[in-house]
């Protein structure tokens, strides 16, 4: 801040600094300014200290769920609640939301590796596979598909129970 922004901060009032370009704006003493957290994953390694390539990996393994939502919205136009996209069939909507649900747990859990306890790389691929087979606009397929995911979500979450409870 260039002193003269201090002296009026500390007198109540909050100003951006002098530049030419900038107009200048007061805030009231109790309004307080927020800062939107760093959203790109270089900041967000510099600011913790990690490496930046680590950093990126996680954050897309975390955040892997986001890419499932424009494909839902071309494969499944019900979706859109419109009467062009198909009407609201309120018995399709409740099918899309809850394999959605399951296709991004299967997914996330996948990237993340873990799901109550560690996965190997085979529950890792077998998961993928179900995310996509939920997806497939077929029942034939996705509805079998979504019982095994189900399942898969279901056995692994009482075996990571039983593991905590042996311990």
């Amino acid at each position: 801040f260039a002193p003269c922004a201090r002296r009026s901060i500390s007198q109540g009032l909050r100003t951006a600094p002098s530049d030419s370009r900038s107009p200048r704006r007061a805030r009231p003493a109790g309004q307080r300014m927020w800062f939107a957290p760093p959203a790109r994953p270089e900041t967000t390694a510099s600011i913790a200290g990690a490496g930046a390539l680590r950093t990126a990996a996680a954050a897309l393994r975390i955040g892997a769920a986001i890419f499932l939502v424009p494909f839902i919205f071309a494969y499944y136009p019900e979706r859109l609640l419109g009467e062009e996209a198909g009407g609201t069939d309120v018995v399709a909507l409740l099918s899309i939301g809850v394999r959605l649900l399951v296709a991004i747990w299967l997914l996330t859990s996948s990237f993340s590796r873990y799901d109550g306890t560690a996965l190997n790389w085979i529950e890792i691929v077998v998961r993928v596979a179900l995310t996509v087979a939920v997806l497939i606009v077929d029942p034939v397929i996705h509805w079998p598909a979504f019982v095994i995911g189900v399942a898969v979500i279901a056995y692994n979450n009482f075996v990571a129970k039983r593991r905590v409870a042996a311990a």
